[in-house]
């Protein structure tokens, strides 16, 4: 029987044609599987792609002339759950396949095919035709092919523009062909090792000789980079010794180790699971057991309440089934700490690490530990949820709430939609844990029969929660204040700097001052490509836009009016930071931000430095909202609470509350009871006086009803269209032909079409911005009316981005 492959191609078709099937020749009949990368014909050159599908096809047309396979590489890089989680991800978000793959596997993991050149004719001979046939940039392309054997293609393509000119006329002229190779990006790292084997030759051995045997002797085994540590000896002393079979030196593998931190320092406490602990582990047993199709818990649990040890202990109960959790938290700042209580638990090669900041190098052996089943723990951030785990017994999303695990860029996934089709393809257990559960996931956890909700009311050892105390700002003003500190928070400060206790504070903005202003005409400083003030930045003098990058010098001088009244509003962690060091002359501060945290380590150095107590004051944005645990943190100031407030969104109270409820958690979770300190010029704002009482139920049903008489979620799902282009009537014609189509075709599943309007941020790198937001009852239903919406934006230079469950409305 004649054996075809459908071959995911390796370039960015049209959705329709992204997978060609392709002949597999008899001597390749036996050796072909699911995943495996390929070489293809496509046109009239190769390319490569993965086997998505091998199948006998009687259906194919006999007059179709179907090209065959040309190679491939032994390897499989996905099963066919991980293939058919993928292919769902591309048919959800409306994406190519290919992109889709792309951003599941590491650059590093992917097998690619490389074109590279060979010579045809000797080294002479091409020399010989390059000084009698070349001038200009022709010579200096052959003479780069020189410099490399087998060079490869894109490599030229770095330097000359007209590489494939080149090449033709090379191929024409019979001195060169193109070949192709399967290549990884990244391998594993390999160090030279040496064994100890005898010492009956130590008679023959000279003092030197016999100082260096002895030292391996001790190790048995010791790198050759150990072994010139602690002593500098030539490279010949060591080939003696091996020639006289004393040792033996080889090459290894040498696993890289990202976040190889001492948890010996690390004293993460063993409990007694309280009762409500032990009904989650028993529904959780329970579940796991069940044939739900979604097995689904939400842990409902104040900060502080236990819900790691819930975790921990529902991991111990997936590994006696020798199958794989993946433990998922929203920063990769809570990766380090999140870490060292897991590996506290467990054995450090049964855990592996998976997010943004580790090196290619560290992915790939991170990617190999889980593949081969060596790493049965996954802990990372939401792009961990494409982990390649083969048996999958349990996926854990902490601080649930998290708009991180949404990723806004590229292909616009939500790591916990994700979450829920692959324990359904895995029928595997979903816990998703929160002191603040979203809107959309308390309602899911009331209402569906195959969802368990948990509430856990209390701390561990009943520990009080925080008090929390609102200072109404516009009284601090009418008294004459007109600092950022409110006279309690100052006075708190000041008293807890003297019991050498430790402080919190939150703005839920970077930089020193938002808006740069004229005070006499009024001029703002915003960026030249985009619809928003820069921001100014303090260490360097310079202003920047937060949404592009682009960075200007600070004017000495209003650009408008020529006047010098240029002004700075606004607060960011750098301006608190400079005024605690004003006001605090003896305290030692520090803070975390996206500024100051862009390197691997950042994250883990400023924190594992705080909760050593080397600083007395943290400052910081969101990243300090969740899941941090400082026993000394005694008071937390939360300096702009109703910031959040101002943004036109549907969801700005719940986002109010969630930051609100997060960051008070912080304080208090030693021995000593914590003070928080709300500073708020809308005290009388339901999601503000909730979070004070810590009432998420008052705050749930008034949300609830909000969003039940404007129709949005849980009561709809939102799709919103971005429409993009650098000139603005192209983009606002087009959105609305489109709008127009798409008011044309809508059936039941649409509840309603807004737009389109100008997005609320209109320009971002100079493309000017439009949208149009669904909300319908049914997104695979409302998608396939897009998808047959046929409109050229080519002819327009519009593109188009679907957001499918958005979460930033900007």
């Amino acid at each position: 029987m004649t054996l075809f492959a459908d071959v995911l191609v390796d370039t960015y078709t049209d959705l329709e044609h992204q997978v060609l099937t392709y002949f597999v020749p008899n001597f390749l009949e036996n050796k072909v599987k699911l995943g495996m990368p390929v070489l293809v014909p496509f046109g009239s050159s190769y390319i490569g792609g993965y086997i998505v599908n091998l199948h006998s096809n009687n259906i194919l047309d006999d007059s179709i002339n179907i090209k065959s396979i040309e190679a491939i590489s032994n390897e499989e890089l996905f099963d066919s759950n991980y293939l058919n989680f993928l292919k769902w991800i591309s048919e959800y978000y409306f994406v190519p396949f290919i992109s889709v793959l792309k951003i599941a596997i590491p650059s590093g993991i992917l097998t690619k095919v490389i074109k590279y050149i060979e010579l045809v004719k000797s080294k002479e001979n091409f020399l010989n035709y390059i000084e009698l046939n070349t001038k200009g940039l022709f010579k200096e392309f052959c003479l780069k092919i020189l410099e490399e054997d087998n060079i490869e293609i894109n490599k030229l393509k770095n330097y000359f523009l007209q590489t494939n000119k080149y090449l033709n006329k090379l191929k024409e002229d019979g001195y060169i062909k193109i070949n192709f190779c399967f290549k990884k990006k990244s391998n594993f790292k390999k160090q030279v090792f040496i064994s100890f084997i005898s010492d009956n030759c130590n008679d023959r051995l000279t003092d030197k000789q016999k100082e260096v045997l002895n030292i391996i002797k001790k190790y048995k085994v010791i790198s050759k980079k150990q072994l010139l540590n602690i002593l500098n000896i030539s490279d010949s002393i060591l080939k003696t010794l091996e020639k006289k079979s004393c040792i033996s030196i080889y090459k290894d593998i040498v696993l890289r180790k990202p976040h190889d931190y001492d948890i010996k320092d690390y004293d993460y406490k063993t409990f007694e699971l309280n009762e409500y602990q032990k009904k989650a582990i028993n529904t959780f047993l329970e579940l796991k057991k069940s044939n739900n199709k979604q097995k689904v818990i939400l842990l409902h649990g104040v900060t502080g309440s236990g819900k790691t040890e819930i975790y921990i202990k529902a991991v111990e109960e997936i590994l006696k089934e020798n199958k794989s959790s993946i433990i998922m938290v929203p920063e990769i700042s809570l990766i380090p700490q999140t870490l060292k209580r897991f590996r506290s638990r467990f054995s450090n090669e049964k855990i592996a690490v998976l997010h943004s900041f580790l090196s290619e190098g560290e992915k790939f052996d991170e990617w190999q530990k889980i593949k081969e089943g060596i790493a049965k723990i996954i802990i990372g951030a939401r792009s961990s949820i494409f982990s390649p785990c083969k048996d999958l017994g349990l996926i854990v999303i902490d601080e649930e709430h998290e708009h991180s695990y949404k990723q806004d860029n590229n292909i616009r996934y939500n790591a916990k939609t994700l979450a829920l089709k692959r324990i359904e393809l895995s029928n595997a257990v979903l816990i998703l844990g929160s002191a603040t559960p979203s809107i959309e996931t308390y309602y899911e956890a009331l209402n569906n029969k195959n969802w368990k909700l948990i509430n856990i009311p209390n701390r561990i050892s009943n520990k009080n929660l925080p008090e929390m105390k609102i200072v109404d700002m516009k009284e601090e003003y009418l008294r004459g204040n007109r600092g950022i500190f409110s006279k309690i928070l100052y006075d708190s400060i000041i008293d807890r700097l003297n019991k050498k206790e430790q402080i919190i504070l939150f703005v839920n903005r970077r930089g020193f001052s938002p808006f740069v202003i004229c005070r006499e005409c009024g001029y703002s400083c915003k960026c030249t490509d985009c619809s928003v003030s820069m921001v100014y930045h303090s260490i360097g003098e310079y202003l920047k836009c937060h949404y592009c990058g682009k960075t200007t010098e600070l004017p000495i001088k209003c650009p408008s009016c020529k006047s010098l009244s240029i002004s700075y509003f606004g607060i960011g962690t750098q301006k608190i930071e400079t005024i605690c060091q004003k006001y605090f002359h003896n305290a030692k501060v520090t803070r975390l931000d996206k500024d100051v945290t862009n390197t691997k380590e950042s994250h883990h150095n400023i924190l594992n430095d705080f909760s050593k107590g080397k600083y007395d004051i943290l400052i910081g944005t969101q990243m300090i909202s969740k899941g941090l645990d400082f026993h000394n943190v005694t008071l937390v100031g939360i300096l702009a609470a109703d910031t959040s407030l101002n943004i036109a969104d549907f969801r700005a109270a719940e986002k109010t509350f969630q930051l609100i409820t997060q960051v008070a958690g912080r304080a208090g979770r030693g021995d000593i009871q914590g003070d928080v300190i709300i500073q708020t010029y809308s005290t009388n704002h339901f999601s503000i006086e909730s979070a004070k009482k810590y009432d998420f139920k008052s705050f749930y049903l008034k949300e609830i009803n909000d969003r039940k008489e404007l129709m949005y979620p849980p009561f709809s799902k939102l799709i919103n269209i971005i429409f993009s282009c650098l000139d603005f009537s192209k983009v606002s014609n087009y959105s609305n032909i489109f709008t127009e189509e798409l008011k044309k075709n809508k059936d039941t599943s649409i509840i309603s079409i807004l737009g389109p309007i100008p997005c609320i941020i209109s320009k971002i790198k100079n493309n000017y911005r439009f949208n149009t937001l669904i909300k319908t009852n049914n997104i695979e239903k409302t998608m396939d009316i897009i998808k047959k919406i046929k409109i050229n934006q080519n002819e327009n230079s519009v593109k188009i981005s679907i957001d499918i469950d958005p979460i930033n409305m900007l």
